[in-house]
């Protein structure tokens, strides 16, 4: 049955270490190491991998787009690592705008923390160097959650998550 399996899935490794409320993980191209520096992991936190096809070098490859964590089921504190790539121009100016605002890490990837007093949550996200970088390409990280308490926290956790994350391609 290993025929069956996607490439992106044949070497993937989760590990989690209960005492130390962390968790590593490696699914090509991500590797992803974070403790309750980043969150308070539960017996309940999700993970969730979206598989998608996309162009690379000019050839079609089937892997991940977007990984997300939840901390709990609630899914009201999460990261979010997504996989941008260039829109085609034949998708209009509204895709290529949104594509330029990542390119120049706009709102909400530009590594400044928000919080709504109103609802009590907080977001930050930011653009993640990959070791390899293909023009057409970019790498996001992104932080939602509840009684964010600071804007000073909110930048913690991202530091910490963005030393644990690595994009390998």
């Amino acid at each position: 049955m290993g025929k069956y399996i996607p490439d992106f899935l044949k070497g993937l490794r989760f590990d989690w270490k209960d005492g130390e409320q962390g968790f590593s993980l490696y699914c090509d191209p991500l590797a992803l190491k974070a403790d309750k520096e980043v969150f308070d992991w539960v017996n309940d936190s999700q993970l969730f991998l979206a598989p998608s096809w996309y162009k690379q070098d000019n050839k079609l490859v089937f892997g991940v787009r977007k990984l997300t964590l939840d901390r709990d089921t609630r899914g009201k504190e999460f990261i979010i690592v997504y996989r941008n790539i260039k829109p085609d121009p034949k998708l209009g100016s509204n895709a290529m705008e949104n594509w330029n605002d990542i390119v120049n890490g706009k709102y909400p990837f530009d590594g400044k923390p928000g919080i709504s007093v109103k609802d009590n949550t907080g977001s930050v996200g930011a653009i993640i160097k990959a070791q390899q970088t293909y023009l057409d390409v970019i790498h996001s990280v992104y932080i939602g959650m509840e009684n964010p308490q600071s804007e000073e926290n909110l930048s913690r956790r991202l530091d910490a998550l963005r030393q644990g994350l690595s994009i390998l391609d």
